[in-house]
Formats: C-alpha cells, sequence, structure tokens
C-alpha cells in the first residue's frame, strides 16, 4: 500500500523501516544480500541510530547489527507488514493534525527494532531531535497517543538544547534537568495530548491506568510533598523514581502530579505554548503552590 501526505507535511516522516522490511524478505533466501540492507539501515541513518542504540539504550551499532541478524528469524514479516500498514495512516493522520492545529512541525522516524521501546525523543549528532517510533511495539490504539506524547517531548527538548548548546545527548539532557523541569516536561506532553486527544480519560493520557489514577488521588498530598522534598535533584535516577513503574508511593506518580500542575495553570487562563516556549521547572511549581495557596 501506498499512503499519502498533503506536500508540506511530507518531509517531517523519514521511513527507515522500509530497510529492515527488505532484509527481513530476504533473510531467509539470500543472507548476503538481506545483511546488505541492514547496513544500509545503518548507514543512511546513523545519525538518528547512534543517539539511539549509544545514548538512549547504552550499547554500539555493531552489537545493535549483531542482535538484529540473530533475532531475525523471530520476525514474522507478513505480520509485521500488516501490522505497519494498518498504523502507518494513524500516524500521517497525527502528524496532519498537529501541523495544521498546532503549528508544529515534528520530524518523525518511523523505524523496525526488537526491543520494548514504542517511541522516543532523541538528540541527534547534529543536536537536532527527533521523534523515534518502533513500528513493531505500537498499535492503531495507541500510536495517536504516544506520538502526541513524543511530539511535544521534541519541541520542549528543542527548545532546551538552543537555551543551553552544552547540551549533546539525552544523558546530559537528564544531568541538566532538575525535577522541577522535569515536571514541566511531563505536564506540557500530558496536556498536549490531551489538545490532540480531547475526549481521553487521565490514564489514557499518561499511560496508566484507573487503578494508577485512584492511588494518585487518594496519597496526592503525600506525593506533593515528596516531589518538593526532591525538586532540586538531577538524574534519570531521579526521572526513574518519580515517572516510572518504580516510584515508591504510587506507579507513574510523577505524570500525574505534572498533568495536574500544567493543567492547573491552563485553568487559570495560561497557554500550552506559554509554558512549553517561556516557562522553566520552578516557574511551574511556584505559580502551582500559589494558585492552590489562594483556593484554600
Amino acid at each position: 500500500k501506498r499512503f499519502y501526505l498533503k506536500k508540506e507535511v511530507q518531509s517531517m516522516i523519514i521511513d527507515a523501516y522500509k530497510y529492515v522490511l527488505d532484509f527481513l524478505k530476504l533473510y531467509t533466501r539470500d543472507r548476503t544480500r538481506a545483511k546488505k540492507e541492514l547496513d544500509m539501515y545503518f548507514y543512511e541513518h546513523s545519525d538518528f541510530l547512534s543517539a539511539f542504540y549509544n545514548h538512549y539504550l547504552g550499547i554500539s551499532i555493531n552489537e545493535a547489527k549483531a542482535r538484529f541478524l540473530e533475532n531475525a528469524r523471530k520476525f514474522n514479516f507478513i505480520e509485521l507488514e500488516n501490522k505497519i500498514n494498518d498504523v502507518y495512516p494513524v500516524i500521517l493522520q497525527v502528524a496532519n493534525k498537529v501541523t495544521e492545529e498546532m503549528k508544529i512541525k515534528p520530524n518523525i522516524y518511523l523505524f523496525i527494532d526488537n526491543w520494548e521501546v514504542n517511541a522516543l525523543t532523541v538528540i541527534t549528532t547534529g543536536k537536532k531531535t527527533a521523534v523515534g517510533v518502533a513500528l513493531e511495539n505500537v498499535n492503531k490504539d495507541n500510536i495517536g497517543l504516544i506520538l502526541a506524547h513524543e511530539i511535544c517531548h521534541q519541541v520542549f527538548v528543542q527548545r532546551v538544547l538552543e537555551e543551553n548548546p552544552e547540551i549533546r545527548n539525552y544523558q546530559e539532557l537528564f544531568e541538566f534537568l532538575d525535577l522541577a523541569d522535569m515536571l514541566l516536561f511531563e505536564g506540557l506532553a500530558a496536556i498536549y495530548t490531551k489538545l490532540v486527544y480531547p475526549d481521553k480519560e487521565l490514564h489514557e493520557l499518561i499511560f496508566s491506568t484507573k487503578e494508577m489514577i485512584k492511588c494518585c488521588e487518594e496519597h496526592e498530598e503525600e506525593i506533593l510533598n515528596f516531589t518538593l522534598n526532591d525538586l532540586g535533584n538531577k538524574g534519570i535516577e531521579t526521572y526513574i523514581r518519580h515517572f516510572t513503574n518504580k516510584s515508591p508511593i504510587c506507579s507513574r506518580h510523577g505524570h500525574y502530579i505534572a498533568y495536574k500542575m500544567v493543567n492547573t495553570l491552563l485553568e487559570h487562563g495560561f497557554s500550552w505554548r506559554e509554558l512549553c516556549y517561556n516557562w522553566k521547572g520552578k516557574d511551574l511549581v511556584r505559580k502551582y503552590l500559589d494558585i492552590m495557596s489562594s483556593n484554600r
């Protein structure tokens, strides 16, 4: 199948996955030609893939190639191709909606990999940002939410890079951001997803469950105090402590409180664009606390 975008959107989408499909198609009958397709995949898209493997997964390109070859037999080529045909139109629909309504033109990199990642934002060697979507790990029901979330991350990270040119990759980004900035980072993404999908419930916007939202609501004051005590801490361990299933109070409680903070400001007249392009994390927390204090 072939899919078409409006001309102004086409440059945003990079269909790197086609090399991997050709690699898998050839693998069982011509290993030499198959390996050439894989080599082309890594060569032509080295900026993105180097950022993904080296700085996100912590492995080399050669290790990544070896794992591709090792796991090739586990891929069902026909099933994967059918899934891509199913998901691709939704990706294009979201890209069009974002471009037309939000006046943002993200770089969306469509790739195939055998990892648990569904989508991520990377900083390439040219200090540009890109959203990567691992097509085998998404489906047509969740890709729109995932893509909207990551597009907001891309916009925010690009702004941080422009303001802080010494940051070169994602490790250095998280060494730079403190928890207050992380709250703005994740809260904006949740709100942006809500702007694109206004009918979705909170647990869907922050990729959680109704049970986890209930947990956060019941422990909201404890979560806020825990967050405020950690506010100046930086690094990936801080992010893991607040924004993953390893969060000690409720799973992903950082996403809940981040959404609540940004949403409260929107309800008091601030815009997503204003917060995304002009605010620092400490501004967000300070203003949120002022609003909550005045409401008591």
